[in-house]
């Protein structure tokens, strides 16, 4: 009965439509009679577009027209949707057509299509499925198909949510001071927001583990859960330019990793597990198929690469856009920016005291700096008599692992002792007097001279010859709490760190005096100078604990990866490996066969975080 009653509005509307069709076209040629000249082209809406949005735009044909609104007690339809079929994490595409444009899902039983008009794919599958309810995937607008009418009901708030998680100013304090409960998905499982289990397609472990750190650096987190932060429009674009800001994206990685770390967020998900389509998608596209999910990678080369891509992403274009803006002031007759002109490379060695960084949320918190001293005679300063010292950032410091034993112990066992080296011992490379020999770049000696917020560690664990490529099984001994790294920094870098910090005191207990309505000057300083005062006596910050740790098992060619991450609001640790999330001791992570870790810089005065 229902399919004779679809059949019969649809002989109606069509019928309605042509006469109305054979009406303007009359209209049109009586304008157009007695003119010489070509009128303009009428706009035409195809039975694939929407124009609810557009109330003086010509319709003609097989359109949707303007909609209705119905409540949800008037649409008879309401319950019969299904929210266990909804997936949103996969390509917003009609299934038959493949088209992005105008895509609406199926309430029932979850699949995509185009438009919403009469003829098609949207309104034929009501017909011959007998499922009425679709949501445009867009905006977040119900539709009752085939009668075409909007539904208004708040019962489908949850859904809209799921579909585009949105976070209030409370919901960022729950999560800023580790209140976050557990949550319930709609087949009763209990999942962690922030620490959800990660779809691997076939194998793309790796970038799921570099993933589960990035969502857990409370300030990236914060940044990417605000969707303004992660837009990318040419509007939003030229007023972030106009305003000297770097943070609305220029590319798709960014967005597509904002949209992930939404949902892994998501305390009102449907599923307690989340898949990276999409974001593996962005990924493969912004690499030229660098990283795919069909070959399994490295973690680290992941981490270095995403980083510097979304760093590019959020600055407008990086080393590439500066360029082009010298170009365009010399095409004016300006003289180039020398500050802008001396900004430090990641690729090149430049003082830093006489450069221009172009800064993101990503170098704010990965980015450190080492003064890298090469040997006269070596490297770069082969032709130089004097020893040359440059200073360079860096995203990542890698340890060399000392070499696995040749010969099995004396007692000529079938297992031998598994080596073990303390991290102290190989941060011994960065105290500035040990030298590291390189084929190409010379003799050259480390030091550290400026810490990031959030430090990441390599193990190089992997050495490739020239005929294989070989795991070093060696157990790299590390504390998980209050890692110190005073010794590998000099005087001065220590020194300048308690300069910058007390300044940036000061200054903050300034405003916070104005803030409170104060209007004395006096007050002012006296407030800036008790700042200034604490922060000299708290010494400088050189304490790091350890969040996330990814650990390879298996052999080379057919190993995996996981990760350990340490959520703060249960202090307690987790390992993760893909879909898997499962509680494990703090001794278990330190005995494991670590290849990169992220540790975060402790203030003075707090407590441990192991």
């Amino acid at each position: 009965v229902s399919r004779k009653k679809g059949a019969l509005y649809y002989i109606s509307m069509k019928r309605q439509r042509e006469e109305e069709s054979k009406e303007v076209d009359k209209s049109q040629d009586k304008d157009t009679e007695g003119k010489n000249d070509v009128s303009a082209p009428l706009s035409i809406k195809n039975e694939f577009s929407d124009d609810d949005d557009d109330q003086t735009s010509f319709r003609r044909g097989r359109g949707t027209g303007k909609a209705t609104v119905k409540k949800g007690s008037e649409c008879p339809y309401l319950d019969m949707i299904s929210r266990q079929n909804l997936d949103f994490d996969f390509e917003k595409c009609c299934s038959v057509s493949l088209s992005r444009t105008n895509v609406y899902v199926c309430l029932v039983c979850g699949k995509c299509f185009q438009g919403r008009g009469v003829n098609t794919y949207a309104y034929t599958h009501s017909l011959e499925s007998n499922h009425h309810m679709f949501m445009k995937l867009d905006s977040g607008r119900v539709y009752c198909l085939p009668d075409n009418y909007e539904v208004l009901d708040s019962s489908l708030d949850d859904i809209r949510h799921v579909r585009d998680p949105k976070f209030s100013s409370d919901d960022m304090d729950r999560i800023r001071s580790g209140a976050a409960k557990w949550s319930l998905a709609l087949d009763g499982a209990e999942y962690m927001p922030g620490l959800m289990g990660l779809s691997n397609e076939k194998a793309h472990d790796y970038a799921n583990c570099v993933v589960q750190l990035l969502v857990r650096v409370p300030p990236l987190r914060d940044f990417l859960l605000d969707p303004a932060n992660t837009t990318s429009t040419p509007a939003t674009r030229a007023a972030g330019t106009a305003a000297g800001s770097s943070a609305v994206a220029a590319g798709q990685l960014v967005p597509r990793l904002g949209e992930l770390c939404r949902k892994l967020w998501n305390a009102r998900a449907f599923r307690g597990q989340v898949s990276p389509h999409e974001f593996i998608q962005a990924m493969m596209a912004s690499s030229s198929k660098r990283f795919t999910m069909d070959v399994r990678s490295d973690p680290v080369a992941f981490w270095t690469w995403i980083v510097n891509a979304a760093h590019t992403e959020l600055t407008m274009g990086g080393r590439e856009g500066e360029r082009g803006r010298e170009r365009e002031r010399s095409r004016q007759g300006n003289q180039p920016d020398n500050k802008s002109n001396g900004r430090i490379s990641m690729n090149n060695s430049q003082d830093s005291h006489q450069s221009s960084v172009v800064k993101s949320i990503f170098t704010d918190c990965f980015q450190g700096e080492l003064e890298v001293t090469t040997l006269a005679g070596t490297g770069k300063a082969r032709a130089s008599n004097s020893d040359l010292v440059t200073r360079v950032p860096f995203w990542i410091l890698s340890m060399d692992l000392p070499p696995v034993p040749l010969f099995k112990d004396a007692l000529d066992r079938e297992k031998t002792i598994i080596p073990q080296v303390p991290i102290f011992q190989l941060l011994t490379k960065f105290d500035g007097f040990t030298v590291s020999d390189d084929f190409r770049e010379g003799r050259r000696r480390f030091r550290i001279q400026r810490l990031p917020k959030y430090l990441a560690v390599q193990f190089k664990r992997f050495v490739k010859n020239k005929y294989f490529i070989e795991k070093n099984p060696t157990i790299v001994n590390f504390p998980i709490k209050n890692l110190d790294l005073k010794d590998f920094l000099s005087p001065e870098a220590l020194e300048l760190d308690v300069k910058r910090r007390s300044s940036a005191a000061a200054a903050a207990a300034r405003a916070a005096a104005i803030a409170r309505g104060s209007t004395d000057p006096k007050i002012w300083a006296s407030e800036a100078a008790a700042a200034k005062k604490k922060v000299e006596e708290e010494g400088p910050m050189t304490t790091y604990d350890l969040i996330g740790n990814v650990v390879h098992e298996g052999s080379v060619k057919e190993g995996s990866y996981k990760v350990h991450i340490h959520r703060k609001a249960e202090e307690m640790w987790y390992e993760v490996q893909d879909l898997r999330v499962v509680e494990i001791l703090p001794q278990m992570v330190a005995l494991s066969e670590a290849y990169f870790q992220l540790y975060e810089l402790k203030e003075p005065g707090s407590a441990g975080r192991g």
